[in-house]
């Protein structure tokens, strides 16, 4: 069975823990750069400036 899980902001990274029973994904949470005539502007996630979302974990069950 495969099914779609929604995490955190900017998936990053995952693994398995030891058992097999979990998936570990970090979330960095960073806001995106834009860039704006040709200069990189950071702040900016989504489109909505000073939006920074927090970094998190998310642990999946698989059974």
């Amino acid at each position: 069975m495969i099914i779609d899980v929604e995490v955190g902001y900017l998936p990053d990274m995952l693994t398995f823990t030891p058992d097999g029973s979990k998936i570990l994904v970090a979330n960095e949470g960073e806001p995106e750069y834009k860039e704006f005539d040709g200069e990189k502007v950071s702040g900016y996630y989504n489109g909505t400036p000073d939006n920074d979302p927090k970094g998190s974990i998310s642990i999946i069950s698989l059974y």
